[in-house]
């Protein structure tokens, strides 16, 4: 949004600005907007609602960094195939999750907005990803795909198809990009990415990528 824009500029230049009041002004014009699109009695459209999520997200750039309103725009975005804010909401979600520490996701948020940002070929949206691929120091890039021997395998009791799910988890490949690989739905791939933290006894991919890399990943 323009005025959230607006305020980070003044917050660079350090001039001064109540980023409180700013971000309760907005969100109140945001719940306007949402209630005036209730009283009309049905579901807001798939372009209001991704608008509507996407400016509930860019106010949380005034306060605590939020990843996951974030990720609720860029899912917007995707329902309604528009390549361009779905890549302009995931490079946001980077930089809130590296912000909070949450590293693998950033990189693999980054990586995609990249994907899409350079496939649009949106010079000025690529500027900005590798902004933020500066700062966060995360690349890109997708790591190559790994690779696991029969007795890393074996070790782990994993089916084949899982470890080359772990391969590919251990180079940071989100769900939808290692359903791509293997010709299976994101859906299918989640299902193999439960089974095999369970199997590991993890609580992460970043603990899976972790225990496939110690076993011989290369």
């Amino acid at each position: 949004m323009a005025e959230v824009e607006l305020a980070l500029d003044a917050r660079a230049r350090r001039e001064p600005f109540d980023a409180e009041v700013t971000a309760e002004r907005i969100r109140q014009r945001i719940n306007d907007a949402r209630a005036a699109s209730a009283h009309r009695g049905a579901e807001p459209a798939l372009d209001t609602a991704a608008h509507l999520a996407h400016a509930d997200a860019a106010v949380t750039r005034l306060g605590d960094p939020d990843p996951d309103v974030w990720a609720e725009a860029a899912r917007r975005w995707a329902d309604l195939a528009d390549p361009y804010w779905r890549a302009t909401a995931r490079v946001r979600e980077a930089e809130a999750a590296a912000a909070v520490g949450e590293t693998a996701r950033a990189a693999e948020a980054l990586q995609e907005a990249h994907q899409l940002a350079a496939g649009l070929g949106a010079v000025p949206l690529l500027t900005d990803i590798e902004a933020v691929s500066r700062r966060t120091r995360l690349s890109v890039e997708p790591a190559a795909a790994a690779a696991l021997d029969d007795v890393a395998i074996d070790h782990l009791g994993l089916t084949p198809r899982e470890a080359e799910v772990l391969s590919l988890v251990a180079a940071g490949r989100t769900n939808r990009q290692i359903g791509e690989a293997l010709f299976v739905s994101e859906k299918t791939a989640s299902v193999h990415v439960s089974n095999i933290l369970r199997k590991l006894g993890v609580n992460s991919r970043v603990d899976a990528a972790a225990v496939a890399q110690r076993l011989g990943a290369t």
